[in-house]
């Protein structure tokens, strides 16, 4: 439901995003930011706004994870990135689902190919400057 209250904080979760320099904590403020959206669009139901309270920045409670065989092939996997507890699953995450709701939500943490090849560059170079001390 939309509200004042509303839209200030998914205005201040957008700032907070924007700011963030971790990986895992950019991927919870981004599903809180999702489930912040999602309270907007959904009317008011009780059951399906609990289901939208997980508050990962502080709790670390992540969404269901998205089943490998999600995805239709390995080069799709790679896409995404790692899932925080698991380094076999990826990033894909069912946010919301109920039988009685015509809309469902599935969130994906795609990996951003620029900052991949900075850290690869950068583990290049701490692994170079290893070799040499």
């Amino acid at each position: 439901m939309l509200t004042t209250n509303s839209i200030d904080k998914v205005e201040s979760m957008v700032r907070k995003l924007s700011k963030e320099s971790s990986k895992w904590q950019s991927l919870a403020i981004a599903i809180d930011l999702a489930d912040e959206i999602l309270k907007i669009l959904l009317p008011n139901n009780k059951e399906w706004q609990n289901q939208l309270d997980r508050d990962t920045q502080n709790t670390g409670s992540l969404p269901q994870p998205l089943s490998l065989d999600t995805f239709k092939n390995q080069k799709q996997v790679k896409w995404f990135n790692e899932h925080p507890e698991s380094a076999s699953a990826r990033s894909a995450f069912k946010l919301f689902y109920a039988e009685d709701c015509a809309l469902e939500s599935n969130f994906f943490g795609l990996v951003n190919q620029q900052q991949n090849k900075e850290y690869q560059l950068q583990q290049s170079i701490h692994k170079i400057g290893k070799i040499q001390n």
